[in-house]
């Protein structure tokens, strides 16, 4: 029997990469999900990195710092290297130095749009 696994982001650049992308603070059903898809692509092909990837860390800037609890009864969001929050993220999709780049656009637009809201 074969199963179809849906991954949200494919990179092949040098490795097969296989990132599956959640909210930030995901329900358990959806990180069981990313796992058994994880573990899926990794049987079909032990070569292939998997990751599960949060776009950015609503408890700071550093990894440690994710206090969102649900996902940690399944992967330890800490430490597992499979698990990309914030600037690693961005830093795997993006390359070096993307995660620096996307804040100061953020930056820039966010003070754009507050002129724009003031001038109203």
């Amino acid at each position: 029997m074969q199963e179809r696994v849906i991954s949200d982001l494919w990179i092949k650049k040098g490795k097969t990469k296989f990132i599956l992308i959640k909210t930030v603070k995901p329900n358990i059903d959806q990180v069981e999900k990313a796992k058994r898809d994880m573990l899926l692509l990794k049987a079909h092909d032990a070569s292939f990195e998997t990751y599960l990837g949060l776009y950015y860390n609503p408890g700071g800037p550093r990894k440690i710092d994710y206090n969102w609890f649900l996902p940690s009864k399944i992967f330890d969001m800490k430490k597992d290297e499979c698990v990309l929050i914030g600037e690693e993220y961005w830093e795997m999709v993006g390359g070096k130095g993307t995660y620096r780049t996307l804040l100061a656009i953020f930056a820039e637009v966010g003070e754009m749009t507050r002129k724009k809201l003031a001038s109203i």
